[in-house]
């Protein structure tokens, strides 16, 4: 295996930097002039897929149908023609140019015709702006009118339907940097819980091997991303009527999800001691985003259908307490390790299943014992404890308001004395932060009240 992953880490990082917060360099710019002259991008003509021409009204019909306006309406045809030339036009667009090499230049004395770097950021900026809907029109609300919902939601499925070939059509170019920009465009899709997308996302997590380069890892980092949201998406829907995926596609995709973390923790100690420590960073960055995404699927087992295989609660339980007999390779940092705890508070209880909330918490407890412990032994400040600590807390105070953990007696008497130190150690002064945080509350608790299951998944009952 030859991946290198710090390089996943940067690819994934200037990628959001170059479409969307790419800065200008602070000296002085030299003078600009106006020429006709044309500007030709140094890419392979012949990788460039021809655009379609956007007509005149084509953006006012799009602003119209994005915001579910009730007296616009276009012919079944003329509605597909509209949606298929604009989103061919933005998508496309994506093989004209790099993010160091776009249309139109900038024009200066000095050197005549030079790069623009702004060009691919306003381009997908555009494209998020101006033709994708926003997440609260799709998501509705109280004082939203059913049927712009509905016509919006409405828009927002048959543009991504008719953007999914075209998006595949791109993720064919040989160039990693045009790939990874269709990846991020099809993200935004998954941003605002439009799930008709999942067959791009789908392509990023089942095209390349478990362990394959690290340009196609930066690639199958936004479709991690994007199911993430859509997972969100689904489990926070409100209203029953709107899908956001098809079941068999939400097992399909957390199955996959659970393989490739579950692989990313198993890697040859022999081979990761070749890795640079960035390198290991870069790893533990995207498994800390796997984590993250399905944590958003809610569930303590991949398939309920099948609580005894790919269970999401034992693995971050695992990571969260990442013990020596367990083997982790690389090991997980403590960035990872909080996040595994606060993954599992995500999970729901399932009273009549086998996974038991109480288990989960209780070692949640234990865990934050221990960080503590261990933000008080590191005098030179190498973590930032407060940070875990307020992001622990933050999702406590979740749980705590959460209806299904209303008759959940013994969660809710251990949440309190969880959160207390959590709460003092993020409000601590620098000076503060590396004192011992008092936990005798919470670890006599610990103690004397053990939960009532003795493992995080109970023995299933036996069959007649």
């Amino acid at each position: 295996m030859s991946v290198r992953w710090m390089t996943v880490l940067g690819m994934c990082l200037i990628a959001v930097a170059e479409l969307f917060g790419q800065e200008k360099p602070a000296d002085k710019k030299p003078e600009e002039v106006k020429t006709d002259k044309p500007f030709i991008a140094p890419t392979a003509e012949t990788l460039r897929l021809r655009l379609p021409e956007l007509r005149r009204t084509d953006m006012s019909d799009i602003s119209r149908l994005r915001n579910g306006d009730l007296e616009f309406q276009l012919a079944d045809q003329d509605r597909k023609e509209l949606l298929q030339r604009v989103a061919q036009y933005y998508i496309f667009r994506l093989t004209h140019e790099t993010p160091l090499y776009t249309d139109p230049p900038v024009v200066t004395k000095a050197k005549g015709p030079e790069p623009n770097p702004d060009s691919i950021r306003e381009h997908v900026n555009t494209f998020a702006t101006r033709v994708l809907p926003f997440a609260r029109t799709l998501e509705g609300g109280p004082d939203a009118s059913a049927e712009a919902t509905r016509r919006a939601r409405q828009y927002a499925d048959e543009l991504a339907v008719v953007s999914v070939p075209y998006f595949l059509k791109v993720l064919q170019d040989p160039r990693p940097v045009v790939r990874l920009n269709a990846m991020r465009m099809a993200y935004l899709f998954a941003e605002r819980g439009i799930g008709e997308i999942h067959p791009v996302l789908m392509h990023a997590l089942e095209k390349y091997p478990i362990d394959a380069a690290a340009v196609f890892q930066a690639e199958r980092y936004w479709a991690i991303r994007g199911f993430g949201e859509l997972f969100h998406a689904q489990v926070t829907n409100r209203d029953p009527k709107r899908v956001i995926l098809p079941p068999a596609v939400t097992l399909k995709a957390a199955g996959l999800l659970y393989q490739w973390l579950t692989w990313a923790y198993r890697i040859d100690p022999g081979q990761v001691k070749t890795w640079a420590p960035e390198e290991q960073d870069g790893l533990r960055f995207m498994r800390r985003q796997v984590i993250r995404s399905l944590a958003m699927l809610r569930r303590p087992v991949v398939n309920p259908g099948n609580p005894e295989q790919q269970r999401i609660a034992e693995l971050f339980s695992q990571v969260m307490q990442a013990p020596e007999a367990a083997k982790l390779s690389p090991a997980p940092s403590w960035s990872e390790r909080v996040e595994a705890a606060v993954g599992l508070l995500a999970l729901f209880p399932e009273p009549k299943g086998l996974y038991r909330a109480d288990w989960a918490f209780h070692e949640v407890g234990r865990f934050v014992v221990d960080m503590l412990t261990a933000a008080a032994a590191d005098v030179e400040g190498q973590e930032n404890w407060q940070h875990h600590a307020a992001y622990l807390r933050s999702r406590l105070q979740e749980v705590q308001q959460h209806p299904a953990y209303a008759k959940e007696d013994y969660i809710k008497k251990l949440l309190p004395l969880i959160v207390k130190p959590l709460d003092e150690m993020s409000r601590a002064r620098l000076t503060e932060v590396f004192r011992k945080i008092d936990t005798r509350d919470l670890e006599k608790f610990l103690s004397n009240n053990p939960p009532k299951a003795a493992a995080l998944f109970i023995q299933p009952p036996p069959q007649p």
